[in-house]
């Protein structure tokens, strides 16, 4: 709600359930997280995936190939625009 992200995509999923296990054309959908586990799951799918790293937050110690990553959702906007 915060950021506005709503403001900018056609259909949002929220879900506790394992992002990679779901039925989902991958390669034409956009992932936002911050979670490991959830973006390596969604990289073996082919997805698109923007991580949101927060210094600090228990989820930004690793480093994860071929993953955009930001601060916020507002820095990502600013790199499309």
């Amino acid at each position: 709600e915060k950021s506005f992200i709503k403001d900018y995509f056609n259909k949002i999923i929220i879900t506790s359930l394992p992002k990679a296990e779901l039925d989902l054309d991958y390669k034409n959908s956009i992932f936002i997280d911050d979670n490991e586990h959830q973006l390596k799951g969604l990289i073996k799918n082919d997805a698109k995936v923007i991580r949101i790293r927060r210094n600090g937050n228990k989820h930004s110690i690793n480093d994860i190939k071929n993953v955009l990553e930001f601060e916020n959702f507002n820095e990502y906007l600013k790199s499309i625009k």
